[in-house]
């Protein structure tokens, strides 16, 4: 993540453009989201693994609707940046709820971090 938020100034303004460099700020917190996001997501592989694909199904469906809502709220407030904010608000959600479902269900404690 750390390349990518110091390499993003060049990346976006030789790949894409020097109008589009307002971006950065919104990929930096959408990296953020992402960052969370990468630690759990193989717990949604394993819901369709073990033969409960309507878990993962029933979490994403919950995930969509509160970055639906949280884009309708903080894109009227903060544009580019309330986008960015709600998606990896959205990421971090999706990530608890697989996190909780497995840790009660399965009953493994994942810690972030943890060796």
């Amino acid at each position: 993540m750390n390349l990518l938020l110091i390499l993003g100034v060049y990346i976006i303004s030789v790949l894409i453009g020097y109008e589009y460099l307002a971006a950065i700020p919104s990929l930096v917190i959408i990296s953020a989201g992402i960052s969370i996001n990468s630690y759990y997501i193989i717990l949604g592989n394993t819901m369709s693994q073990i033969g409960k694909p309507e878990i993962e199904s029933m979490i994403n469906l919950i995930t969509v609707s509160v970055n639906l809502f949280l884009n309708i709220f903080l894109i009227q407030q903060w544009g580019m940046i309330g986008a960015g904010l709600a998606t990896s608000i959205s990421y971090f959600v999706y990530s608890m709820i697989l996190k909780k479902y497995v840790t009660q269900h399965f009953g493994l404690l994942l810690v972030l971090g943890e060796k």
